[in-house]
């Protein structure tokens, strides 16, 4: 069904206030998704407050120029969504890795592949939200942190505790001796 140049104008508007609000977004192609892996999908995106879009590609791109600059979307392929970052994007990416896992683990038809985003309002390609997607997330460094921070003291610990139990039974062999 055809969009009534009204409908445009209001996503116009929705995608700027989208856009203004996230700090980062990602361009995502998409195939076969089935409704409630979608919804799923959605429902973990809100709880990592980021929100998933399908966009309309023309109306998307009035959007970024009316804030940014010329940039053609055109080349991109039909079915398009954007991916609205916030806080810990790292994560939200790792949410769409972790997607992509099982539909390759379950055979399925489903795809969704990184077009691109713009972080901190440059345009980088697919290959650098694929290796951001890699990286650890906030949790995950705070826990190596945490492991790395309390490592030490375990082993000091532990050590001394074993030199402790060491000291008692020479000790209790010298007074078995004598």
């Amino acid at each position: 069904m055809a969009l009534t140049k009204k409908d445009k104008i209001r996503l116009v508007s929705e995608y700027e206030q989208l856009i203004k609000d996230s700090l980062n977004m990602v361009v995502l192609w998409y195939d076969a998704i089935p409704v409630w892996e979608s919804v799923a999908m959605r429902r973990q995106f809100r709880n990592n407050w980021a929100t998933y879009k399908v966009v309309k590609k023309k109306v998307f791109s009035r959007a970024i120029e009316s804030l940014w600059y010329n940039v053609d979307l055109s080349k991109l392929p039909s079915s398009v969504s954007v991916l609205f970052l916030q806080d810990d994007w790292i994560s939200t990416l790792k949410i769409v890795e972790e997607f992509k896992k099982i539909w390759k683990k379950e055979k399925a038809l489903s795809k969704l592949e990184y077009l691109g985003g713009w972080f901190e309002w440059n345009w980088q390609e697919s290959d650098y939200v694929s290796v951001l997607a890699t990286l650890p997330s906030k949790e995950e460094l705070i826990w190596k942190f945490m492991y790395m921070v309390k490592y030490p003291i375990t082993w000091f610990v532990t050590v001394n505790s074993n030199l402790l139990s060491w000291f008692v039974r020479v000790l209790d062999q010298i007074k078995e001796q004598k």
